[in-house]
């Protein structure tokens, strides 16, 4: 019984062993999967990390044209505002040089038909502006003197606005 018992427990370890070493062959398999997963894993992250900064390279590229074609874009409305504020600028000076000069013109022929007026006498007309530009209570006395008399006279006229004037007339003349 031994013999039998003992042929039996070598068979039965003899393939416990066999079942062992199947175990270990697939659990070296298994690690073997487990090893080739996570390497697969890495490679999908850092291809995945790669597509990312790709994107992101390409994202910044596009956000770097689109502000640079902007900056054109303003540069070419401002100098179109530039160069329409210029035109304006112009014709307003124009405008203005023509309002000037049809004012002078318009001027002149009124100074010319006022001096028309008095015959073509511009001596007559500067008399006559003068005596409109003289005020309305303006007064003039008439002194009659005789030769070297003036100042005797003027004092002699009592309270005549002109005596301070007389006496300044009187004195020398200041040297220049």
């Amino acid at each position: 019984l031994l013999r039998i018992r003992e042929t039996k427990v070598a068979a039965e370890k003899e393939i416990t062993a066999a079942v062992w070493e199947k175990t270990k062959e697939k659990a070296a398999a298994l690690e073997r999967e487990r090893a080739t997963i996570d390497q697969r894993r890495q490679e999908v992250r850092s291809q995945l990390a790669a597509v990312v900064r790709e994107v992101a390279a390409d994202a910044e590229k596009a956000v770097r044209e689109i502000d640079a074609q902007t900056k054109v874009k303003v540069a070419e409305i401002e100098k179109a505002v530039a160069e329409v504020q210029a035109q304006t600028q112009l014709a307003l000076g124009e405008a203005e040089a023509d309002v000037r000069r049809l004012i002078g013109l318009a001027e002149g022929l009124a100074f010319a038909a006022k001096v028309g007026a008095f015959g073509g006498n511009a001596a007559a007309y500067a008399r006559y502006t003068f005596a409109k530009s003289l005020p309305e209570n303006f007064r003039v006395r008439l002194i009659e003197t005789g030769p070297g008399t003036l100042w005797t006279d003027l004092e002699k006229t009592g309270g005549f606005p002109a005596m301070g004037a007389a006496k300044e007339l009187r004195k020398e003349p200041r040297p220049r």
